[in-house]
């Protein structure tokens, strides 16, 4: 920002997966928000692959007693995943022991994926430590109940053989005629689809509105509430809508639709991503056969705030297939109303990940495919399918007609079958419904589906434990300009220390911990490649003449050296000039500067030492997986050096450091 900056050094401590202070933890889960976890022991480099739930890697950061309350937690991965895949980093929060999402982000083309974020110690250290998730996908993955490798006699003759499908959606509408008058049907229907769940590998079960046909009729919702409750003791993800007669037809009121379906029923469910005006609109996470799917449902009359929360959703998720679930949308002629148009034109065409839209309220079953240029170029690049399906018109409102959604990864094709358990019959025989509406088929390539494997791999994890236990501060810094601070505050031994800057705006940078040991000995520092001494002062009173300082590496002020190293201003005795650092890296670092005559004193003056900065990778940033030890220019090497009395460390700060910072923040 240009603006002068205060600097405070701080004490820290730092551990990683690669030299063992972290453990590590692999595995999978169903519901990728689960606190509790099982898996094997992890190291760096390994990889974590399932084809129906969902890779974590766990990491336990141990933070030390004495760290203060307002400790952070600098948490950095990095690894990969399949390209496009959704990986959270999640922390355990010591309140209710739930893990919450810090970030996320999306495995590039060549499946690179990292974090770099900082975490409070407050309310996220349990037991001494700090507990870490690197978590593949978000939402619920149920896992295969069967495979097509399995005999599994069919239900019906009829029936598609599951040997030619993987996994399978289902799909009721307009269900209120069942719950007014012919609850056999909508019981029928639960009960065959619990039965057929494992058989047909049964993932999901859609519900485009209309549960009851008279909103005011208490016995109504009295049928529809343990028909459904049969799937929430079942474990079945599912979603409900409100359709028209669920709110009082025209005027819209979803009280009672509130009281029995809304957010209460759904929110404790893994699958049950949220809710618009308590359940009047939702959406739901799920996976299966390796295809993730978000189904965002909005109820009767939608207008531009439910519009409007649609397009937020939808857009959270750009990674996951989009079916968008409405009570009235198209017309038995295939056409669309003037709400439904704008939500084709608003939600459907600005969203590419929306691969179907469902629905019923008219009926009759239609199918139409329409295309649409996501990327602007004057060609399509996306076909959606849009169903509607709703056969109460049909006697004793629609004689417990189903649809049942067959998912072929080897066809590469969704087997759409129409199905009454009532009747035990495939596809009705009433005129009005053509058998090309009732049983078809739709490609993957229409539907813009790829199934994949997930995969994690973890390449590197590092934990640093930023206390405010501060040993030296120096404000009103400019860009480019050198700080140093006195060591000798600290004492002898090894210590772990991290520089914090912060701006007037709020930003601010932190360094990796690094490791100093100090000794007891008057001894220069280690390393440091040579430099030349400049001259020292006239010994003054004491007769004592300055000898040349020595660039060698290691010999501090010791010895006599040429040139232009660094030398220290003598003191009333003289004093011998420091050392130079122990360089790192992959490059030279810079040279010391011409070193300062000594001043006069009864004795020798200092004599001039060199010191030779620290290489650091291409871009001067710190890069742990390159080489160890590599910082950047200016540093002390986290893998620690000796030195001894009074020691300058040195922090070289820019203002692009505190621009990436804020750009990590937001």
């Amino acid at each position: 920002s240009g603006d002068p900056m205060d600097v405070s050094f701080r004490a820290g401590t730092s551990a990683s997966l690669a030299d063992g202070t972290v453990a590590g933890t692999a595995g999978e889960v169903r519901d990728a928000d689960a606190a509790e976890r099982e898996g094997e022991t992890l190291t760096g480099g390994q990889t974590t692959a399932s084809e129906d739930a969902m890779p974590f890697h766990e990491f336990a950061v141990d933070v030390p007693e004495g760290a203060s309350g307002d400790a952070e937690v600098h948490v950095t991965w990095e690894g990969s995943a399949d390209p496009g895949a959704r990986v959270r980093l999640l922390v355990e929060e010591t309140s209710g022991g739930e893990l919450v999402e810090v970030a996320h982000a999306f495995a590039a083309e060549d499946g690179s994926v990292a974090f770099d974020e900082v975490v409070p110690a407050a309310g996220h250290v349990s037991g001494g430590q700090l507990r870490a998730v690197v978590q593949h996908s978000v939402g619920w993955s149920g896992g295969d109940l069967s495979s097509r490798a399995d005999a599994t006699a069919p239900h019906h003759p009829e029936a598609t053989d599951s040997s030619e499908y993987d996994f399978t959606l289902a799909w009721e509408s307009d269900t209120q005629y069942y719950n007014e008058e012919f609850y056999e049907h909508q019981l029928n229907i639960h009960e065959f689809l619990l039965e057929q769940r494992e058989p047909m590998n049964l993932q999901y079960l859609f519900h485009t509105g209309d549960i009851v046909d008279e909103s005011d009729k208490p016995e109504q919702w009295a049928n529809a509430n343990p028909a459904y409750a049969q799937l929430d003791e079942a474990g079945l993800p599912y979603n409900v809508l409100a359709g028209n007669h669920d709110v009082g037809h025209m005027d819209g009121d979803f009280t009672e639709y509130s009281k029995h379906f809304g957010k209460h029923r759904y929110e404790d469910k893994p699958w049950y991503g949220g809710f618009y005006e308590d359940n009047r609109g939702s959406y739901t996470l799920f996976s299966a056969g390796g295809v993730d799917f978000i189904v965002v449902s909005q109820g009767w009359g939608p207008g531009d705030a439910e519009i409007d929360w649609m397009n937020e959703v939808l857009a959270q998720y750009p990674e996951r297939t989009a079916i968008i679930n409405l009570h009235e949308y198209m017309l038995t002629t295939g056409g669309l109303g003037p709400i439904p148009q704008r939500i084709q034109d608003e939600v459907v065409a600005t969203n590419p990940n929306v691969s179907m839209v469902m629905s019923g309220h008219y009926h009759d079953a239609h199918t139409r495919v329409d295309s649409f240029d996501d990327d602007g170029d004057g060609t399509p690049d996306r076909e959606v399918t849009q169903m509607l399906f709703d056969y109460q018109g049909l006697p004793e409102g629609g004689q417990g007609f189903l649809r049942l959604l067959h998912f072929d990864n080897e066809g590469e094709r969704m087997i759409v079958r129409t199905f009454s358990p009532s009747l035990e019959q495939y596809s009705s025989d009433d005129a009005t419904l053509t058998p090309e509406d009732q049983d078809f088929e739709v490609s993957y390539a229409q539907l813009g589906i790829d199934p994949t494997d997930k995969e994690l791999t973890t390449d590197a994890f590092r934990a640093d434990v930023l206390s405010s236990e501060e040993f030296a501060q120096v404000d009103d810094v400019a860009s480019g300009e050198t700080v140093e601070a006195d060591s000798a505050v600290l004492g002898a031994g090894t210590h772990s220390w991290y520089v914090r800057v912060t701006d007037p705006h709020g930003g601010v940078a932190r360094s990796e911990v690094r490791e100093l040991t100090l000794t007891g000995d008057a001894a220069g520092c280690e390393g440091g490649t040579p430099g030349d001494g400049g001259e020292g002062s006239d010994g003054g009173s004491g007769g004592g003449s300055g000898g040349d300082g020595s660039g060698e590496p290691g010999g501090g002020g010791q010895a006599p050296g040429a040139g232009d190293g660094s030398g220290s201003a003598g003191g009333s005795e003289g004093s011998d000039g420091n050392g130079g650092f122990e360089g790192s890296g992959a490059g030279d670092g810079p040279g010391g500067a011409d070193g300062a005559a000594g001043t006069d004193s009864d004795s020798s003056g200092a004599t001039g030492s060199g010191a030779t900065g620290s290489g650091g990778t291409e871009d001067g940033a710190d890069d742990e997986r390159a080489h160890d030890g590599a910082v950047s220019t200016g540093s002390l090497a986290r893998t620690g050096v000796e030195v001894a009395g009074l020691v300058a460390l040195a922090l070289t700060l820019t203002g692009a450091g505190i621009a990436l910072v804020r750009r990590r923040r937001a």
